[in-house]
């Protein structure tokens, strides 16, 4: 669940997106009714609307009036979106059962070649200092502000980050 600037709540369930302004309970759902696959993540983008991912269907821009898919070209893993962030350059990066992936102009863009990324990515953050934070089942990779790739906690008992928080 994710609260947005005009105090809506938003949960994604596997009957979709419903919106919560109290005391209104509403449904949300795409033309395409999500090709029947549950909504798994939901983001708020800064310039406004939401950012939808799916279990299987891949990615939604709501712009408060419609959603628009956003369909990955290699099909399979990618569509089955685990964390959606939208950075502070205005990047849309995608964590998926596929690895990680960004969105470039209407095309997702494969990130997994610049770093040995884990398949399944569960959680997404943007640090304070703009180093991009990537919970996978593998420990986390970061991303760091100039462009350099790292990563850390491969050796934890239980290496699956599955969200991640910075404290304020």
């Amino acid at each position: 669940s994710l609260e947005d600037s005009e105090r809506t709540l938003w949960l994604a369930t596997g009957a979709g997106l419903t919106q919560l302004r109290p005391p209104v309970l509403k449904l949300l759902c795409s033309s395409d009714g999500w090709l029947g696959r549950a909504v798994g993540t939901v983001c708020p983008d800064p310039d406004g609307g939401l950012w939808v991912g799916t279990l299987g269907a891949g990615v939604y821009f709501y712009d408060g009036k419609r959603f628009r898919r956003y369909w990955d070209t290699e099909p399979g893993p990618t569509q089955d979106i685990r964390a959606i962030l939208k950075d502070r350059t205005g990047r849309l990066w995608v964590g998926t059962q596929g690895g990680l992936r960004y969105l470039d102009g209407d095309i997702f863009v494969d990130a997994n070649a610049t770093v040995q990324m884990p398949a399944l990515v569960y959680a997404l953050h943007e640090a304070r200092d703009g180093t991009l934070w990537v919970g996978t089942e593998n420990g986390v990779v970061l991303r760091h502000p100039d462009g350099r790739w790292s990563r850390t906690g491969q050796d934890l008992e239980r290496p699956d980050v599955r969200a991640i928080a910075e404290s304020p």
